[in-house]
């Protein structure tokens, strides 16, 4: 009887031992983990999607961006990459990016990098850093939609309309749950959230004439598009003045930023 004990009991610690042996071997390969968590470009700014499902990076360049010599910026979890991630592509093509995880196994993404047009380019890359301005008494958000001028008889190439909550900027106008003193903060916010986006178009395209606002329109008679009215606040330009009834590109020079308040609502109290 007490052999059989004996023999029950260093059967278990084989067991135990075996199991150990076998944790400890799987242990050894290290992570199975081989993605790539964030994919940038070093001095280009960018718009990226990682689509971890099919393992493709879908990035958006600004207008005139030179892809063929790029040096990525690659964040991943793994041992290693390849190509190596300090190294410049050629972007102009698909690229294919391998991370290598601890245990050897291996994961492929391929980078796909879009050149947008001009209007693409000013349109996402103002959602990007200006789509959400946080004010004083809470965050408000825009969209942006970029007309371009093809006409001799107006003297701007593009007019940036930036789409605003209607309601949100009517509470901040009148109502009673905003003080007098907020409301003047807030306009001051608004002001230079404009100025800034505005800088930004220009320095991204400094041969262009621009002007722009706070931009909300509505037809009176939707189904016929008939009678549209317009709510602006805080437009600007960036080109000379010319007589309303004798505007012409042609005219119009680049100046520096400027307000033009003269068909704006008041938002101010």
């Amino acid at each position: 009887m007490y052999g059989a004990k004996s023999i029950s009991i260093l059967f278990g610690l084989c067991i135990a031992l075996l199991g150990c042996e076998n944790i400890a071997e799987n242990t050894s390969h290290g992570s199975s983990e081989k993605k790539i968590v964030a994919f940038s470009f070093k001095g280009i700014d960018s718009i990226n999607e990682i689509d971890s499902m099919l393992h493709r990076i879908y990035i958006k360049v600004p207008f005139g961006t030179l892809t063929s010599s790029m040096v990525p910026t690659i964040d991943y979890v793994g041992a290693g990459i390849v190509p190596d991630a300090n190294n410049s592509q050629d972007f102009s093509k698909e690229v294919l990016y391998t991370v290598r995880a601890e245990d050897g196994s291996k994961g492929s993404y391929w980078i796909i990098v879009n050149v947008l047009n001009e209007i693409n380019t000013i349109e996402q890359f103002l959602g990007k850093h200006f789509g959400v301005c946080d004010t004083s008494i809470g965050d408000t958000f825009f969209y942006f939609g970029v007309v371009e001028n093809r006409s001799i008889s107006f003297p701007e190439d593009y007019d940036i309309r930036v789409s605003y909550d209607l309601a949100w900027f009517n509470t901040l106008k009148s109502s009673i749950l905003v003080t007098d003193e907020e409301n003047r903060i807030v306009c001051n916010e608004l002001r230079e959230h404009q100025n800034k986006l505005a800088t930004y178009a220009m320095n991204m395209f400094p041969g262009k004439k621009f002007k722009g606002q706070y931009y909300y329109s509505w037809f009176t008679y939707p189904n016929l598009r008939l009678d549209l009215y317009v709510v602006r606040y805080y437009s600007w330009k960036n080109y000379t003045s010319t007589p309303l009834l004798s505007s012409n590109y042609w005219d119009a020079s680049i100046t520096n930023f400027s307000w033009t308040p003269e068909f704006d609502y008041r938002l101010a109290r």
